[in-house]
């Protein structure tokens, strides 16, 4: 391979865009932290609160849409009424906005598609081979216990293992492993007598 050279980019002129007679700054590229920061704050809310596994199209757009005004354009979103912050972010105005962007459209489509990716492997790890595995790392380190253990304590556990398959045949995996924490913290309190 050739030698590496080293280049400088210059950089690229802001846009301005008129908004009620006032000028707004864009700065026509979205940049790579400005990305993380875009991305990170769609996760963050996409993935806690109880919105996990959930893919909400309409959130997506006002979060990415919340991002790039903050970070693209110098107006101050942090005091402003819902009212107006919805008249920035839909229509006329958000569409001067974005077609002033350069990359704006290749960055959408990246963090979309980083999304629906962690959305689909969510789904995966809480899909049922993924609830097997769980169980299978709660087990382990009980069946570790067996080892040192006397057969009175190892009768106590062969009863434990008993419910638990009982309750298997009558009830949804998730209730099961439910049960199996509550188990294997009172397994500690019967190895620690």
């Amino acid at each position: 391979m050739e030698e590496k050279i080293k280049i400088k980019v210059s950089k690229r002129s802001n846009a301005i865009v008129n908004f009620f007679g006032r000028e707004i700054i864009v700065n026509p590229i979205i940049t790579i932290p400005e990305q993380k920061n875009i991305l990170s704050t769609a996760f963050n809310s996409m993935f806690s609160e109880g919105k996990k596994g959930i893919w909400d199209e309409y959130f997506f757009e006002v979060s990415f849409r919340y991002g790039v005004l903050s970070f693209k354009t110098n107006i101050d979103l942090s005091e402003m009424r819902d009212d107006d912050l919805g008249e920035i972010m839909w229509g006329e105005f958000y569409d001067k906005v974005s077609s002033s962007i350069i990359n704006y459209k290749e960055v959408k489509d990246s963090i979309y598609l980083s999304l629906n990716n962690e959305i689909k492997r969510y789904a995966v790890d809480n899909s049922i081979s993924g609830i097997v595995n769980s169980l299978v790392e709660k087990v382990l380190p009980i069946l570790e216990q067996f080892k040192d253990i006397s057969p009175e304590k190892l009768d106590e556990f062969k009863n434990m293992a008993n419910d638990i398959i009982e309750k298997i045949k009558q009830e949804p995996i998730t209730s099961v492993i439910g049960d199996m924490n509550r188990n294997s913290s009172s397994n500690k309190e019967v190895k620690d007598n």
